[in-house]
């Protein structure tokens, strides 16, 4: 009888710390959002598109996120608020928080202005869609001027040397191929 209760303890025990062991963070299966300000971790997108938000307003008594339709946020002890939606449909959409019935952006995302103000914008990616990743890039040609030009990539894109001859007086049009 020991020895069944003894293997019983056990068992549980190693369930238990199984149990416990399972993740709870929110990021484990998420990464951040690539309409994310450079550095920001949040919000992040889980494989399931649900989406996890955070804000820190240590002072704020009450904090809302309207996304598809509005959610509660709740506190930690450090002031940092957080949700998780509901699985979001791919696509972009704006998003903003109520802080004490105050409505602001997040700190944390991109900003972009539509219905005359700033909204803050989540890019959900549908799976297995990249039409939106980068690509390497093969060739550049400015239309109407001819042959390729020389480019370069860096942070903040790609960067084209236009030639000296304008190939028109009213606008620029590139080919942009990628490798």
């Amino acid at each position: 009888m020991k020895r069944v209760l003894l293997a019983l303890g056990v068992l549980t025990m190693l369930f238990s710390t199984w149990c416990f062991a399972q993740s709870t963070d929110p990021s484990n299966d998420s990464k951040p959002a690539s309409s994310n300000v450079p550095g920001a971790e949040y919000p992040r997108i889980h494989s399931d598109l649900r989406v996890t938000f955070r804000l820190k307003a240590p002072d704020a008594q009450k904090v809302r996120l309207h996304l598809d339709k509005d959610y509660d946020l709740v506190r930690d002890s450090d002031g940092v608020w957080s949700v998780t939606t509901t699985p979001q449909v791919p696509g972009f959409h704006y998003y903003w928080f109520t802080l004490d019935g105050v409505n602001v952006c997040d700190p944390a995302s991109e900003t972009f202005y539509d219905v005359s103000r700033q909204y803050s914008g989540i890019e959900v990616p549908e799976k297995g869609v990249d039409f939106y990743h980068p690509k390497d890039v093969a060739r550049v040609e400015l239309l109407g001027a001819g042959g390729p030009l020389t480019f370069t990539r860096d942070a903040s894109g790609l960067v084209v040397n236009l030639p000296e001859k304008k190939p028109n007086e009213y606008a620029y049009a590139l080919k942009i191929t990628p490798k």
